[in-house]
């Protein structure tokens, strides 16, 4: 997959963006000369800018000016990273799910330890956009943020956080062979249910999520991929006594009570019939 960059490069945008930064750092501290600090009027405290709103956040995402100067916090997924002594230049999809929101994010100090395709959140200081040509001669504008703070987070938490959690721990077991719904969590994007498998039967044990459905509603749900996350999954052949644990993922859905149906197979031959149903009947209060 090719990710657009910047003047082709996403080196040159940041080292840019690096020498108009400090060149503003130098002003605003009075290192371009022009002010005696024995002579200068005695400043005047002002109340820092209010930091912006999840709506101003979109708004300035978006391309919208007027936010310079002010404080934000970002999530995204890296797709660039550079490093020039003590300055860390990441350029970031704020939706990495449709490759958009590209961002250019500054930190000095010490390497924050993150690279290409970590989830990250992001707070600091908005800076002026940036504007430049990408591989094919095409201008790209990307907002840009000098950071206090940046670390990595899950892509639940960059892209697809929880709005409602149920914690079930319900077990469904055939023939020694059992499957345990842990949790299910409902996000605006997606619904995740976790899963464990565990083999006390007597054969290898194997269960696939594609063959997974919701049924809620009288309306039934099947599996919805999500690569980019890297979740764990289930798909693996589980040999006798061990386990194993992932997250199944479907479409949203509302929080409100379903059934989910899954299907399990044993190599055992004496095992009838060697198809196993695991179906939970799930509450939602």
């Amino acid at each position: 997959m090719s990710h657009q960059t910047l003047n082709g490069s996403a080196a040159m945008p940041m080292r840019l963006l690096a020498a108009l930064m400090l060149c503003g750092t130098l002003v605003l501290t009075g290192c371009g000369g022009g002010t005696d600090a024995d002579t200068a009027p005695e400043a005047t405290q002002e109340e820092a800018p209010a930091p912006l709103t999840e709506d101003e956040v979109k708004q300035w995402l978006d391309g919208a000016e007027g936010f310079v100067g002010r404080t934000a916090t970002v999530t995204g997924q890296v797709f660039n990273a550079e490093h020039d002594g003590d300055l860390h230049s990441y350029q970031i999809y704020t939706d990495p799910d449709n490759y958009e929101g590209n961002t250019i994010i500054q930190i000095s100090g010490e390497n924050p330890g993150l690279s290409t395709d970590d989830f990250v959140r992001a707070t600091g200081t908005i800076e002026e956009n940036f504007t430049g040509e990408n591989a094919f001669g095409g201008e790209v504008t990307a907002t840009a943020m000098t950071a206090d703070t940046i670390e990595k987070v899950t892509y639940q938490e960059a892209v697809a956080p929880t709005l409602t959690q149920v914690d079930l721990a319900q077990t469904v077991e055939a023939s020694g062979y059992s499957v345990t719904v842990d949790k299910i969590e409902f996000a605006e994007k997606e619904t995740r249910v976790y899963v464990t498998l565990s083999n006390n039967g007597a054969g290898r044990f194997s269960l696939y999520d594609n063959d997974a459905a919701i049924i809620q509603d009288g309306q039934q749900y099947n599996v919805q991929d999500n690569y980019i996350a890297g979740y764990p999954t289930i798909n693996n052949e589980l040999a006798q006594g061990a386990s194993l644990s992932g997250i199944v993922c479907f479409p949203h859905l509302e929080a409100k009570s379903m059934q989910l149906q899954m299907h399990g197979y044993s190599d055992n031959y004496e095992v009838d019939p060697p198809s196993l149903d695991f179906n939970f009947d799930i509450t939602v209060e």
